[in-house]
């Protein structure tokens, strides 16, 4: 929904807190309306003035920056003022002159921002390397994609990681080439043609500013084993077509400065901090001015930074020789003569910005994006700017978090004035300026209110104040982990003619009733990893909870690895097997490999024979030796590739039995006893009620000692002891049979500290 954006000093609920007082006498703030509560444009003028007129002046269109003029003509109330040094007090408290003010009420759509973490495929040996290599280092698609990196070096260098041992037109341009990088990441690096510290620091700032419809990229997303994606939306279909967008974008590109300004507003001086109001909230945003851009040399001159890498259309890619200088500086002057029109066109005048307010026109930028690794509190480990609608991401670690702060960037072409020439009328009837000359004439339109006593006439000019504002509008966090797989399937054996438990383990795919509590609860199986079973699992669980996206149970990173655990004695919970972990097992099986994936191996080989790996296939056994006539608990849970448990199975309870010529085993699911809540009410017929002897509950200190906490002591020593227990006992005799009952009643006497911090209060 479409939303006006204001100003949040011109969002006011009196003439008071107005900024501009003569904007609130003869125009339009916005605010609450207090009796309808609508968020709208209202008068809250006084009664002072009567009587108000505007007309236009020509200007001579010389100076840098577009202006227009209006003269405002004002007649003071007969009843609101009694001599005209009141009135003229008045106009100077209300019209300060030369006093700049500005507006950039604007309208505009949210951005309705998504984003995914997608996990194409499982490739363990660069998952395994991503947890050791600094996260700028990792392979970047947007730039390896990028489908002019040939016309520069540096970035074809950086995305491809050339080595001193590829030639001089080494480009990565192929599946094959892309395969190769991700099987030869480790001595590529250690190989890199520059020093390598160029591909992290020159990655800090990426600039996305080419139109992806112009080249077919060199890969697809699929060709990541995973990646994250944001898609940021052109703010909305009515601005992308507006007259003033379309102009906008059309000279940026027809003289190459969006470069330009997407590095002024990376590292601009011309900055203020703004704040706005947007229903009943308020944002702040970062305010690039970007007038000022147009009147300095940031227009004209351009050089790529240290920390900086530009992705450009293919033909902003030239030679510097004398011609492209002499060009560039062309382009320069007619660049500007365009964007100046457009402000000349585009900007208010003083009665659509105060009198009858339009909303500014704005024009799309882009969108900046901050990437924080661990936290937010520390500086950016990357900025991209782009003039496009996504982000793709594969530069991640595994089992890291990552924050992602998304800015817009849109130009709001806001209004600025300020009055001046202002003369008030006198004693004499004559108008008289703030130094106390007088017109030779008075202008036309005076007349208006020439028949008034109290008048006042002034200039006010209205400039551009084209800025850009840059405020965050979507923040997400993400870590690319395993999601959990089912609790394994097991199946148990024996030997007669051994004392042991033989177990076969198998990945679960669907549910069955071995590991789900006896069937009893059809959701027992399929609930979320939340409990930790081991310390190590905390970690795990809260990136699975907060910063995962993928909350389905599933085995795509299991490889067959599982977790045995084993008690000698009857548990009363389940988690008191933590600490009886028995062993871990996993099968593996060699696999010959073709230059692919062990993913790809089931097709016809047609590749040279490269080495042998490690492949699971998931079925895992172990062997474990009992004593005969004991029982066992046992507990299983299933690992993933990169170590995320699954829940754990049900418990079972084991006895191997031996008779005179074989062994047989005895397993069944062993059953926890339901925790009991104590019942802490009971019915009495009769109380006793028991009244100790006062005599016995003197406290006493010794006469030739300091009355401290230390020396006090109830009553004497051969009631109680210094040694010895301290027992009361109470005979109770029936009236009715005269059996007697003895209570013995044991106890200890401390000091609880009543005594302490009372110096002289004994």
């Amino acid at each position: 929904m479409s939303i006006l954006n204001v100003d949040s000093k011109n969002f006011i609920s009196s003439i008071e807190a107005a900024p501009d007082k003569l904007r609130a006498e003869i125009g339009l703030y916005y605010g609450q309306d207090p009796n309808t509560n609508q968020y709208e444009y209202r008068s809250i003028a006084t009664s002072k003035i009567h009587k108000k007129h505007f007309e236009q002046i020509q200007v001579t269109d010389h100076s840098i920056l577009p202006i227009k003029k209006t003269r405002i003509f004002i007649a003071g109330s007969d009843n609101e003022f009694e001599t005209q040094q009141e009135w003229r007090d008045y106009c100077q408290r209300t019209i300060p002159v030369n006093a700049e003010f500005s507006d950039h009420a604007y309208i505009l759509t949210d951005p309705q921002i998504m984003s995914n973490l997608v996990k194409e495929h499982h490739r363990p040996g660069y998952e395994d390397i991503t947890k050791d290599y600094p996260t700028n280092q990792l392979l970047n698609y947007m730039l390896m994609s990028f489908p002019f990196k040939s016309k520069t070096e540096k970035l074809r260098r950086i995305s491809d990681r050339k080595t001193v041992f590829d030639s001089d037109d080494f480009e990565v341009s192929t599946s094959d080439d892309l395969e190769r990088s991700f099987s030869q990441f480790e001595t590529r690096l250690e190989n890199y043609s520059s020093s390598i510290g160029e591909i992290d620091q020159k990655q800090r700032y990426i600039f996305d500013l080419y139109r992806n419809d112009q080249a077919a990229m060199y890969f697809s997303t699929a060709s990541f084993p995973f990646h994250y994606d944001l898609y940021m939306p052109n703010i909305d279909l009515a601005l992308s077509h507006s007259p003033i967008n379309v102009s906008f974008n059309s000279i940026m590109d027809d003289y190459h400065k969006r470069k330009n300004l997407f590095k002024t507003i990376k590292s601009s001086t011309m900055t203020t901090e703004g704040t706005f109001t947007k229903g009943q909230e308020t944002f702040a945003a970062r305010m690039v001015n970007l007038s000022e851009f147009l009147t300095t040399s940031a227009i004209s001159n351009f050089s790529e930074g240290d920390d900086e890498l530009f992705m450009l259309n293919e033909d902003e890619y030239n030679g510097a020789t004398e011609a492209d200088r002499f060009v560039n500086q062309l382009n320069t002057i007619r660049f500007f003569g365009r964007m100046r029109g457009l402000l000349k066109d585009h900007t208010r005048d003083y009665e659509r910005t105060v009198v009858n307010p339009e909303p500014s026109k704005t024009v799309f930028i882009g969108y900046k994006i901050e990437k924080y690794l661990d936290r937010t509190s520390t500086t950016p480990l990357q900025t991209i700017y782009t003039s496009g609608d996504g982000l793709v991401d594969t530069q991640l670690k595994y089992g890291r978090k990552y924050f992602y702060k998304v800015f817009l960037l849109t130009a709001v072409a806001g209004t600025a004035y300020y009055y001046n020439n202002l003369f008030i009328s006198n004693d004499g009837g004559e108008m008289e300026s703030l130094a106390g000359s007088s017109p030779q004439t008075n202008p036309g339109g005076f007349s208006e209110i020439s028949n008034r006593e109290y008048k006042a006439y002034m200039d006010v000019t209205t400039y551009p104040s084209f800025q850009i504002l840059e405020y965050e509008v979507f923040s997400d966090s993400i870590a690319f982990v395993d999601t959990p797989t089912l609790p394994p399937q097991v199946e148990f054996y024996g030997r007669k003619s051994e004392p042991t438990l033989g177990m076969i383990f198998r990945p679960n795919f669907f549910r069955v009733e071995s590991v789900s509590s006896g069937g009893q609860n059809p959701e027992e199986l399929m609930r979320p990893l939340a409990i930790p079973f081991r310390e190590t699992d905390e970690g795990i669980i809260d990136l699975l909870q907060n910063f995962s996206r993928d909350t389905s149970l599933r085995g795509d990173y299991f490889s067959g690895i599982y977790e045995i655990y084993r008690m000698e004695k009857a548990p009363s919970n389940y988690l008191e097997f933590a600490d009886n972990f028995l062993t871990t097992v996993d099968v593996s099986t060699d696999v010959v490999i073709q230059g692919r994936e062990p993913k790809d191996q089931i097709a016809i080989p047609t590749k040279q024979i490269e080495g042998v790996t490690k492949h699971s296939n998931q079925i895992a056994h172990f062997t474990d030796t009992l004593i005969p006539h004991r029982r066992y608990y046992y507990l299983f849970r299933a690992i993933t590739y990169h170590g995320t448990p699954s829940n754990v199975t049900i418990t079972y309870e084991v006895e191997l039995q031996r008779d005179s010529d074989e062994y047989k085993l005895i397993i069944k699911e062993y059953s926890y006893e339901p925790e009991r809540t104590p019942d802490s009410t009971y019915n009495f017929k009769r109380l006793l009620n028991l009244i100790p002897n006062e005599e016995r509950l003197i406290f006493t200190y010794p006469e030739d000692q300091d009355p401290s906490a230390d020396n006090f002591k109830l009553s004497d020593d051969e009631l109680f002891p210094k040694h010895g227990t301290r027992t009361i006992k109470l005979r109770i005799t029936s009236k009715h049979t005269g059996k007697k009952i003895d209570l013995n009643l044991n106890f200890a006497i401390a000091s609880d500290g009543s005594f302490i911090n009372l110096p002289g209060e004994y």
